[in-house]
């Protein structure tokens, strides 16, 4: 993995040559290392990074494509977490405490 600092002192410094060579600029790559931490935990796998810059290369449709899929994955990621946080935490309490409300939402179904 790749923390965001780093790959920013990279691709400030010794590896702007990359970007050129790609077609893409600064912006672009921040906004490709924002897509694909998903986590958000400020770091990225390597290999999926230097992927999303192949594909990424210079053609507007390819980079809103890619953008669309992100997003997409960030939602997922999203919306696994909040039904984690439900599993966990609601419906145990529903379970123990109230019954009588489980009975009356399963007899509306």
């Amino acid at each position: 993995q790749i923390e965001q600092k780093h790959l920013m002192a990279v691709l400030t410094g010794e590896g702007a040559g990359l970007l050129k060579g790609f077609g893409l600029q600064l912006p672009v790559a921040k906004a490709l290392f924002r897509m694909l931490d998903v986590e958000d935990s400020r770091a990225v796998e390597v290999d999926e990074y230097i992927n999303g810059l192949v594909h990424l290369k210079g053609n507007a449709t390819t980079i809103h494509m890619a953008s669309l899929m992100y997003q997409s994955k960030r939602m997922l990621f999203k919306m696994q977490r909040i039904s984690a946080l439900v599993e966990d935490r609601v419906v145990p309490l529903l379970l123990g405490k109230d019954l009588k409300l489980l009975e009356a939402v399963s007899v509306e179904d």
